[in-house]
C-alpha cells in the first residue's frame, strides 16, 4: 500500500491555471456587458416606436384622456376621467364620491398655470350609481389642471373646501 503523490511541476502550473482561468471570466464578463448594452439598445429603440405609435395615435384621437385622483382631502376610491377633444370642449367623469345632501354639490375647477386661481365650473349631482358628468366646455381656455371641490349647490367663486379630486392635464384646450 504505497501512497503517490501528485507533484506540481516544477514552475508550477497553479499560476498559469489561474491566469487562464481568469482570462476566460473576462472574457466572457466583457461578453456578457456587450449582450447587455444590446439588450439596452433594443428597448431603447423599442421605446423610441412606441412613444411615436402614442403620438400618431394622439394626434388622430378624437379626445385625450386624464385621470383626476384623490387629493389628501379626498375619498381614497374617488376617480375622475377628464375626455378633452382637441378643439376644446370635453366631459368630465367622476365615480366613487359619496352622496352629498341636497344643499350641496361637487363643483369643477380648471387652473389656468399652477399658480393661478382656478376657474370655477359647474356644479353636478351623482346619479344612483355614484357617477357625475360635466361639460368641458370650449371657453374655458387652456388650463393646466383640473380639480373637484364640495360647494354649495348654488356653485361658489372659489373653493370653500379641499380640491378633494385633482388631475394635470397639461395645458389643455377646454
Amino acid at each position: 500500500a504505497s501512497s503517490r503523490r501528485m507533484a506540481l511541476p516544477a514552475g508550477g502550473a497553479l499560476p498559469w491555471l489561474l491566469t487562464g482561468l481568469l482570462f476566460l471570466t473576462t472574457i466572457g464578463v466583457i461578453a456578457w456587458g456587450f449582450g447587455l448594452r444590446s439588450e439596452r439598445d433594443t428597448a431603447r429603440a423599442s421605446l423610441a416606436a412606441e412613444s411615436a405609435d402614442l403620438a400618431d395615435v394622439r394626434s388622430r384621437a378624437n379626445a385625450t384622456a386624464y385621470t383626476l385622483i384623490p387629493t389628501a382631502q379626498g375619498p381614497e376610491l374617488a376617480r375622475g376621467t377628464a375626455f378633452i377633444q382637441p378643439e376644446g370642449s370635453g366631459v368630465l367623469e367622476i365615480v366613487n364620491l359619496p352622496p352629498l345632501d341636497a344643499a350641496r354639490a361637487y363643483q369643477v375647477w380648471y387652473y389656468p398655470d399652477v399658480d393661478a386661481a382656478p376657474l370655477p365650473g359647474e356644479t353636478v349631482t351623482l346619479n344612483a350609481e355614484q357617477i357625475a358628468f360635466s361639460l368641458i366646455p370650449a371657453d374655458v381656455g387652456a388650463f393646466q389642471s383640473i380639480g373637484v371641490s364640495v360647494e354649495p349647490a348654488a356653485g361658489s367663486q372659489a373653493p370653500t373646501t379641499p380640491i378633494i379630486l385633482l388631475g394635470t392635464v397639461g395645458g389643455a384646450r377646454g
